[in-house]
């Protein structure tokens, strides 16, 4: 939303207080911080490899790699994977984040194209058990034509709120240069999830609905929403070069009040964190009820709700 001065007459005071309840909602440094708890109930459920985002669809637990490349493991074994390609392959995406949407029995995987463009791809995602083979058609592109100073310049992810039908576009608000901590942030706008039908769109500055700027989260991967809160995890494997104990994190952002609620430190496993799903079914160990998963590289655990 766009706000246009006038010259009225006010108080410093009573301006500043009409320009605070008038402007995106924003988060800054000196604001208290979220706080960081540790999660310490992993449960091992198998052990899928998975290079970028993941998802559940048709009975499968389906891992993606940078290019669109996928591969598709039988809920919850290793055995009988099939590999493909996403439709999207032709633009080779880097699969940062995949999030599924079921419409009229269908399924739509919007993927995200992470850097270049930074666009996101939406495609009908299907399996056909009788030949045991996937198939997938790419039927919408979103991209977005904003000021930089206004969406960021960095690397970008799009994550669907798939039951209140909004879009949310989380930006690096520069390049992630690694020697660049104190001005690195994370810029998250709120736009209204177009229709299938509705073609390509591109959005603009006047489509944004809410904005934000979050402290620097390094190394963000998969994100999924469910019910009204956004889980980002985020980090990677420790190597010689950087420790990354402590920044393997699971990041809960309230779509309500539009803030980091919770950071739940998830490095008690040593790998990249990759995937994360909220599935509801029956675990292998007969547990039954909506579960939530994370997948790293080569394995996933579900996680105790935080």
């Amino acid at each position: 939303m766009i706000h246009k001065t006038h010259r009225i007459k006010l108080s410093f005071k009573l301006l500043s207080a009409i320009a605070g309840l008038l402007c995106f909602t924003s988060v800054h440094a000196e604001e208290d911080p979220a706080p960081i708890v540790k999660a310490t109930d992993f449960q091992y459920i198998f052990g899928p490899i998975c290079k970028q985002a993941s998802f559940i669809c048709d009975g499968h637990m389906v891992c993606l790699s940078n290019n669109g490349h996928a591969k598709a493991y039988p809920l919850f074994s290793t055995r009988d994977s099939v590999v493909f390609d996403l439709a999207s392959a032709i633009y080779k995406p880097h699969c940062n984040v995949a999030n599924l949407m079921r419409v009229k029995n269908k399924n739509y995987l919007y993927t995200t194209e992470w850097s270049g463009k930074r666009r996101c791809f939406i495609e009908r995602i299907g399996y056909n058990k009788a030949n045991r083979q996937w198939h997938t058609e790419l039927v919408q592109t979103f991209s977005f034509n904003i000021p930089e100073q206004i969406a960021g310049g960095g690397y970008a992810d799009w994550i669907v709120d798939t039951e209140n039908k909004k879009l949310y576009l989380h930006v690096y608000k520069n390049n992630r240069k690694e020697n660049d901590l104190i001005s690195r942030s994370i810029i998250m706008m709120e736009f209204n999830l177009p229709k299938l039908t509705d073609g390509d769109v591109t959005f603009t500055e006047k489509d944004i609905l809410r904005r934000t700027e979050i402290p620097m989260i390094r190394g963000t991967q998969d994100k999924e929403i469910y019910k009204g809160k956004m889980y980002i995890i985020a980090g990677n494997k420790t190597t010689k070069s950087f420790n990354w104990e402590g920044l393997r994190r699971m990041v809960i952002f309230d779509l309500k009040t539009f803030k980091v609620e919770k950071i739940v430190d998830i490095s008690d496993y040593f790998d990249e964190p990759e995937g994360i799903d909220f599935w509801e079914g029956t675990l292998p160990d007969g547990t039954k009820g909506m579960h939530l998963l994370i997948t790293y590289r080569r394995n996933t655990f579900k996680l105790t709700w935080p």
